[in-house]
């Protein structure tokens, strides 16, 4: 799945190293986010699930899905984590519905 959202063929390993790698790039340079390939048809497909679902759409809230359904992608298990309120059962929610309109 991560594969087809950005657009490479890369094997399941270097892709699961390419996110520990861009977490220690952004662990040594806070503040500098290098572009990322954007898959704006699946982000379009979560903003309209979460409409249908009578939730605001924000980028945030796009870009916490998209990572999440990336982390599933590659992780068999991950833990949602945040104050209450911050929207987590919203994003697994979405998410879910989200990649099965995909």
């Amino acid at each position: 799945m991560v594969t087809e959202r950005w657009h490479v063929s890369l094997s399941p390993a270097i892709l699961q190293d390419m996110v520990i790698f861009m977490g220690l790039l952004n662990d040594l340079f806070p503040g500098v986010d290098p572009p990322r390939k954007r898959d704006h048809a699946f982000e379009r497909v979560i903003a309209d699930v979460a409409r249908d679902m009578g939730l605001t759409v924000d980028d945030d809230f796009v870009l916490r899905v998209v990572q999440l359904s990336e982390l599933l992608a590659i992780r068999h298990c991950v833990f949602l984590m945040g104050p209450t309120g911050s929207g987590r059962t919203e994003v697994y929610k979405v998410s879910g519905q989200a990649s099965s309109h995909s």
